[in-house]
């Protein structure tokens, strides 16, 4: 019997949809804990549903489809456990993505994961919940990790990298699974970025999520090999991490500025030990840039808002910097200690005046050569002809004679 063309086959001769059959199973009839591991069970349907895109790649993005529509259903009804269940599926996949021989890319799930308005990621960053949030961070993590230099989003992950920083800046402590797994979402862009030598945009965010996140107590020493299955020692390894990305002066500039806003913030420099541990952590990661730690020190020891106190702590600390180019250093300080002097009208207190001529007077001997200093102070005169600046620099100057 000949069948009309305009009659479409029956059920049993149409391509059978695998996918519509393999994704419902992978969760399973009752909802898991979703502070527990995954079921075994469940991770062996995960590595069907990737042994069946492996073989139908063109199949993954139906697939990555379904998948947001179960995490977005199972959200509205706080089936955590399944929500759960669905993320690590996508993680499972990205990973399985990375291989060389896979014939899907991570790109396959962009749409669903960062391109739509509501997309995945965004959605479960920006959830109440610390524990969804935790997995939304996650989910960026893996996604992130799929990317190569040859094919990336690096711009596309920016703003949920930015999300990550405030929430890890924000959670600390107090919700360490979700700042844990922020900072691991951060250190795979950076890692990225690093394959790409690119400096990451978003710098001075992920130095303020860092630096809130650091150890500054004291209780393991700052040369030993972090842990990185904590808050400290994760900030501690995303810290040492800067060093290949300070190669330029004015980006070290910029990291400092971002250490210094932190440290003005809650009288942070009167913490003696804890600035002292975080210079040397800061320390470690601009160890081949040392004059520019000593002339941020210097510049900011002017800035508004700091206490005389304050002022000397900055001072003293940009004298323990490794001493390098010494008269520029001297030079450097006759501009910047007179305006430490005179930058409120509380600056001028006995304290901070002697450590401002105890500053210059080091300064000086690292010098030695007097035809050398005599020519930086006429050089500083001539650039400040004032007579109220004038006076100061000849006041400093003074102290320099043996």
């Amino acid at each position: 019997m000949v069948m009309c063309s305009c009659i479409p086959p029956p059920a049993s001769l149409q391509p059978r949809k695998v996918y519509n059959i393999l994704v419902p199973d992978v969760f399973p009839l009752k909802p898991p804990d979703p502070h527990s591991d995954v079921p075994k069970g469940v991770e062996r349907k995960m590595e069907k549903l990737a042994e069946y895109l492996q073989k139908q790649p063109a199949r993954t993005s139906k697939v990555s489809r379904r998948l947001t529509r179960r995490i977005k259903a199972e959200l509205a009804y706080k089936n955590y456990g399944y929500v759960k269940i669905a993320v690590q599926t996508y993680r499972y996949l990205l990973g399985k993505s990375a291989a060389e021989e896979s014939p899907f890319t991570f790109s396959y799930f962009a749409k669903e994961l960062i391109e739509e308005p509501d997309a995945v990621i965004r959605t479960l960053m920006s959830h109440t919940d610390p524990m969804i949030r935790t997995m939304g961070a996650e989910l960026l993590a893996s996604y992130i990790k799929a990317q190569n230099p040859v094919e990336h989003q690096l711009r596309a992950v920016q703003p949920l990298v930015s999300t990550a920083c405030e929430l890890a800046r924000k959670g600390g402590q107090l919700q360490a699974a979700q700042t844990l797994a922020c900072l691991r979402a951060v250190a795979e862009f950076m890692g990225l970025c690093f394959e790409l030598k690119t400096l990451p945009p978003n710098l001075e965010e992920i130095e303020a999520a860092v630096l809130q996140n650091l150890d500054t107590s004291g209780a393991s020493p700052v040369n030993t090999t972090p842990d990185e299955a904590t808050v400290p020692g994760l900030a501690h390894s995303l810290l040492l991490n800067f060093k290949p990305f300070l190669q330029d002066i004015s980006t070290v500039y910029r990291v400092m500025e971002t250490l210094f806003r932190h440290l003005d913030e809650n009288g942070r420099w009167q913490q003696t030990d804890s600035v002292q541990r975080l210079m040397a952590l800061v320390q470690s990661s601009c160890s081949e840039q040392p004059f520019p730690l000593f002339t941020a020190l210097m510049r900011h020891s002017s800035a508004p808002g700091l206490g005389p106190d304050e002022r000397v702590v900055v001072i003293n600390l940009a004298l323990q910097q490794p001493s390098v180019y010494s008269l520029s250093a001297f030079s450097m300080a006759l501009q910047e200690l007179p305006r430490a002097l005179t930058a409120d009208a509380n600056a001028a207190t006995t304290a901070l005046h002697n450590a401002v001529m105890g500053a210059v007077r080091k300064l000086a001997q690292e010098v030695g050569d007097a035809g050398q200093m005599c020519e930086a102070i006429s050089s500083v005169l001539r650039q400040h002809a004032t007579p109220s600046k004038t006076a100061q620099v000849r006041a400093l100057g003074a102290h320099t004679r043996p």
